[in-house]
């Protein structure tokens, strides 16, 4: 049944990293070019791309550091995959769209891409009030590629703020991704600001994560350079590590920033658990938070310009995970912040 968790069959989002895994028995085998996902194994180019990105070294063993990279070029009118990816269709009392493999994942789309459509529903609608100041995605089943309808109603309207619940489902089924958000013409007000931006290494000390060799379309959609990344082994290590990250990120093909590109942002970290154990191992996201700290004229004020991006969790246990996030202007405005479940299993254990 769709949504329903357990051990062996999670059906979520994918907590900005692996998607869905189906079995007790996916994991990772670096021997032969195997790999064992979503209850399959992959083998030959698909797991060798995969292989080499959770590998990605240098000749003399060091790891691949940052370098400038074409944007690409864009053909004079065309959409940006983002605004592609989440074209809606308002049908009077919804919208109707099309999941395509833009953006994505293992087993479904990414669930940033998710958070961005339903961003989208909530921005066209012709009854929003205000800016957004908060979504909660509830990931509850995987989105097939093909058609869907986002269905939305405005719960409340108040002198302050505006209270949505917002549904997505496809065919016949019951929703796959529940959501609320709430809007708010934000006042001129007192202000204070005592959250200072994370410290970041210089630009040219940054590892860029070797996003375009990986086989999950979504990862070519973002140039990310972190402080630290370590590839991951197909086993556990001894002991875990942090899982803080601080890097730069930002749209692939460059995209001015908004509060579409800004909800899937929210969601362009890895799950903490492939840090702190560095190995691959199955996750999803159950829920993510994203409260918005900026207005419409202050991310327009960003523009194409990279954001800082700072992730870390405070506790693993009993198979879920905490993982929050900040994102940052360069000039040093925090934008937005998140806060995610993530539902995590141990990997499987292969013989030596």
């Amino acid at each position: 049944m769709r949504g329903r968790m357990s051990p062996g069959d999670y059906a979520g989002g994918n907590g900005g990293a692996m998607g869905v895994w189906r079995t007790p028995e996916a994991g990772l085998d670096r021997r032969g070019g195997t790999m064992h996902i979503a209850g399959n194994t992959m083998t030959g180019g698909f797991a060798r791309k995969w292989l080499a990105v959770m590998a990605d070294r240098g000749e003399d063993g060091s790891m691949q550091r940052a370098h400038d990279s074409d944007a690409g070029n864009m053909v004079d009118g065309a959409l940006h995959p983002l605004d592609a990816a989440t074209q809606l269709t308002w049908t009077g009392d919804g919208f109707t769209g099309l999941m395509t493999r833009a953006y994505w994942n293992f087993a479904g789309p990414y669930g940033g891409l998710t958070a961005a459509l339903l961003m989208r529903a909530l921005m066209q609608h012709p009854e929003r009030r205000g800016d957004p100041i908060a979504l909660t995605v509830n990931y509850c089943a995987t989105i097939a590629e093909g058609p869907l309808r986002i269905s939305l109603r405005a719960a409340r309207t108040n002198r302050s703020t505006q209270h949505w619940f917002l549904e997505l489902a496809q065919g016949d089924d019951a929703p796959a991704i529940t959501a609320t958000a709430i809007c708010s013409a934000r006042p001129e007000t007192w202000s204070h600001r005592p959250a200072q931006p994370p410290s970041l290494p210089p630009e040219a000390e940054l590892v860029r994560f070797p996003w375009e060799k990986s086989p999950c379309a979504w990862m070519s959609r973002y140039d990310v350079r972190l402080d630290r990344y370590t590839p991951l082994a197909p086993r556990p290590l001894a002991e875990p590590v942090a899982g803080a990250q601080t890097g730069l990120m930002r749209d692939e093909p460059p995209r001015p920033l908004d509060f579409v590109s800004l909800a899937a942002f929210a969601d362009c970290f890895f799950a903490r658990v492939f840090v702190a154990r560095g190995t691959l191992m199955p996750v999803g996201t159950i829920s993510m938070t994203t409260w918005f700290h900026a207005t419409a004229e202050a991310l327009a004020r960003q523009g194409e310009a990279p954001l800082i991006g700072h992730a870390d969790t405070r506790v693993y246990n009993h198979g879920y995970h905490d993982q929050s996030a900040e994102l940052w202007s360069r000039d040093g405005t925090l934008l937005a912040t998140s806060h995610q479940l993530v539902y995590f299993r141990d990997p499987p254990v292969h013989p030596a």
